[in-house]
């Protein structure tokens, strides 16, 4: 069995993510298909996570043949980039709320779990399963001409999946 390279996947991770903002901004590129079926599956009361890589796909269809993998990787990437800045934003939220109510214990003198370390902690951890189920995939895909869009369809689907709980967290939270 093959043994993947923990520093190559580390740095393609890296650099997956690290490129999530300048790629979010990629002329030609809209989540439009993605939020069209955000609003459909929220009208229909269907599960939003399948709505996740709805604009990745609508790229992909949009390449001319034959499709290269690195410009389906490409575009996997480019939805990884919204869905990342989406989570960025709502986690920046959860964090902030999470310290306001933590002061307010405080302030009050009554003792509760601090909601903002347990908040660091959940994103830390899920970020590591993110991280080891992509990299898993990638090992299995490793030498075939797919392993590279496997990647990038493993991290965007989900970092959509957690950047969908993290709004929904927000959206039900008392």
């Amino acid at each position: 069995m093959k043994q993947l390279p923990a520093v190559s996947f580390a740095a393609a991770i890296v650099v997956a993510i690290a490129a999530a903002p300048l790629a979010a901004q990629e002329p030609g590129f809209s989540m439009e298909a993605t939020d069209m079926c955000l609003v459909r599956m929220l009208e229909e009361g269907g599960d939003t996570r399948s709505c996740a890589g709805a604009s990745a796909g609508r790229c992909i269809e949009a390449l001319a043949p034959p499709r290269s993998a690195s410009a389906t990787d490409r575009c996997y990437r480019l939805e990884l980039a919204a869905w990342q800045a989406r989570l960025d934003d709502a986690y920046r939220q959860i964090l902030e709320d999470a310290a306001a109510r933590d002061r307010e214990m405080e302030q009050r003198g009554l003792r509760a779990v601090p909601q903002a370390g347990i908040a660091r902690r959940m994103q830390e951890r899920w970020a590591e399963y993110r991280d080891a189920k992509c990299a898993y995939l990638f090992a299995i895909w490793e030498g075939h001409a797919d392993g590279a869009p496997a990647l990038g369809e493993c991290l965007m689907r989900e970092t959509a999946g957690q950047a969908l709980f993290l709004q929904d967290f927000l959206q039900e939270a008392p």
